[in-house]
């Protein structure tokens, strides 16, 4: 049996218990006694524990434990009381086996043919911290001078029992610090500021074992420090406490004085301190007995504080305050990142939504542009084009005649072009059928004269928001007007991709093609067409490449990212 704990390093662990045996066999043979049995004293649980035993072999562990509790009664009470320190601890005591109480255990000492029970104090720095017990069988009892030299033994296993509690105090440390090296590790895997916030509470509850644990920020601006996420028992402590960091009352705890000071402060007994006072009610109904606040800091700016809680006063020994310390700046580090990416996506939303709202209105414009050329110039020319007509009934001259012929031609043309760009301005039913009936209807009109063979593919899209698709649907337009004015194309294909992230929009023709040259100058003399679909696909985060040659065609590509702002059902969509 194993003097250590199974938490203690195996490889230490077994060598000092190898320590002990030897020792304890020499002790035995040296003094021709036949059993040893050494227990320790464990202060949380008030009681003494079994934890090593030679020459019982053939006895059960449970009854060894019986035997030795029963051969200190009575009395019990120094196991619970400070103060007690009888012959049971201080001193040596020496029992009679014909003497011990009849019963249960005075049967098995008589069957084992015990004679007598030596039990000598395991002392450290004069402290009491266990009972080693001595057997014999023989009629003697043990000397004075045999005495003597098992009490300096005894001193000799609390030295040892002090060196395996040391190992077992480095091993706990490591350990916990191997978890939270592994937990600040996967501070970098994330940045949503809620869950990194969770994860750092939980931690310090399940890794190091304390109470509860909550995090408060500062609101900027402010004195105030607001709780943002907690672990443990909280039992809505948070919600029923104020914090500040200025001087006022609420701004002397323990998280205001380590915020203002950029030092770790500590509560060491919540029921005594009188710093305390606002929260201390709150604080012990809910069985908290001692707190720690450590600041987060990071680039020199303090973001709040890491506030911990135990059952227990005076729980924030001296080793642990290190790693807390190094715990804490990793956590604040963590937390400016994540907060950073939040002020980043604020933005980009907002530049998103000023982009939507942008786009909102030149739509806008361009159905009330559309609205004003059929309403008022188309009216106007298909009066013209009637009024024309009519004229050619009449008596003129063949001369005249042929110049309101020509007249009501271009008048028609006008018409035409009129209706066209009409169409162009207000995309038809994209809002009723969707962007892919609407995308196909857009091939059909402007092809429908041409002859060119058009293929069309697409997937299988997810619902999209309404000023998502009409950024597709504009940058498409854009692509096959150009193919129809410059192309001279006899064939074309397009291809609408859905990927899991992203949309892929395809374009291509077996045209004439143009230069990269070409292109520039053409933007830069007011042919914008390239550079507008550029931009508009900037709108929704994506890009639009275009490849071109002379002779040999041009290719149009345009990726669409597919963020959760651009997937929104169209019940929802204004």
């Amino acid at each position: 049996m194993r003097i250590f704990p199974r938490e203690s390093s195996k490889k230490i662990g077994e060598e000092l218990n190898e320590i002990l045996r030897c020792s304890l066999d020499l002790i035995l043979k040296t003094f021709g006694l036949e059993v040893v049995l050494v227990y320790l004293l464990e202060k949380e649980k008030g009681k003494l524990s079994l934890r090593f035993q030679v020459g019982l072999p053939s006895m059960p562990r449970e009854m060894v434990e019986e035997i030795f509790l029963e051969s200190f009664s009575p009395p019990r009470a120094y196991l619970l009381d400070k103060e007690a320190t009888g012959r049971f601890t201080s001193k040596l005591f020496q029992i009679k086996v014909e003497e011990y109480p009849k019963g249960k255990v005075q049967q098995i000492l008589r069957k084992e043919k015990f004679k007598y029970l030596l039990n000598v104090p395991i002392l450290l720095d004069g402290k009491f911290i266990g009972v080693t017990t001595f057997g014999l069988r023989s009629s003697r009892q043990f000397t004075p001078r045999e005495s003597e030299l098992l009490v300096a033994f005894c001193k000799q296993i609390g030295m040892i029992v002090n060196h395996a509690f040391q190992v077992e105090t480095i091993q706990k440390r490591l350990k916990e610090i191997t978890q939270l090296q592994k937990v600040s590790q996967k501070f970098n895997a994330t940045l949503n500021l809620k869950e990194l916030l969770n994860l750092i509470c939980q931690s310090v509850v399940e890794v190091l074992g304390f109470k509860m644990c909550w995090i408060g920020l500062i609101r900027e601006g402010t004195f105030e420090v607001l709780p943002l996420s907690h672990a443990g028992f909280e039992e809505e402590y948070l919600s029923k406490i104020k914090v500040r960091h200025n001087d006022s009352p609420l701004g002397q705890g323990p998280t205001g004085m380590a915020i203002k000071t950029k030092e770790p402060q500590f509560q060491r007994d919540i029921d005594s301190d009188p710093n305390y006072q606002p929260w201390r009610r709150e604080a012990l109904k809910k069985g908290y007995r001692s707190s720690a606040a450590f600041p987060l800091i990071s680039r020199g700016k303090v973001l709040g504080a890491l506030n911990i809680y135990s059952d227990k006063p005076d729980a924030f020994k001296e080793e642990k305050i290190p790693l807390l310390k190094a715990f804490s700046a990793q956590a604040a580090v963590a937390i400016e990142n994540a907060q950073l990416y939040l002020k980043i996506e604020k933005e980009r939303r907002e530049k998103e939504l000023i982009a939507h709202r942008a786009l909102k209105g030149i739509e806008q414009e361009r159905k009330l542009l559309s609205a004003e050329l059929h309403d008022s110039l188309l009216q106007i020319l298909v009066s013209l084009f009637y009024s024309l007509e009519a004229l050619k009934k009449k008596e003129l001259s063949k001369d005249l005649k042929k110049k309101i012929e020509k007249l009501a031609k271009t008048t028609q043309s006008a018409i035409d072009l009129g209706r066209s760009i009409v169409t162009s301005l207000r995309p038809p039913y994209l809002g009723n059928i969707g962007l892919v009936a609407a995308l196909r209807a857009l091939l059909e009109s402007t092809f429908l004269e041409e002859k060119i063979k058009v293929q069309f593919q697409v997937d299988k899209l997810p619902a999209l928001d309404y000023f998502y698709e009409i950024v597709i649907y504009r940058i498409f337009q854009e692509a096959i007007t150009n193919i129809k004015k410059h192309a001279k194309a006899k064939n074309v294909f397009a291809h609408l991709k859905a990927h899991p992230s992203y949309l892929e929009l395809l374009i291509q023709d077996d045209g004439k093609g143009f230069s990269l040259a070409e292109r520039e100058s053409s933007i830069k003399t007011g042919h914008i067409g390239l550079l507008i679909m550029k931009e508009r696909a900037a709108l929704v985060d994506g890009a639009v490449k275009v490849e071109s040659k002379l002779g040999q065609g041009t290719t149009v590509k345009g990726i669409f990212p597919l963020k959760k702002t651009f997937l929104r059902k169209r019940a929802k969509q204004s």
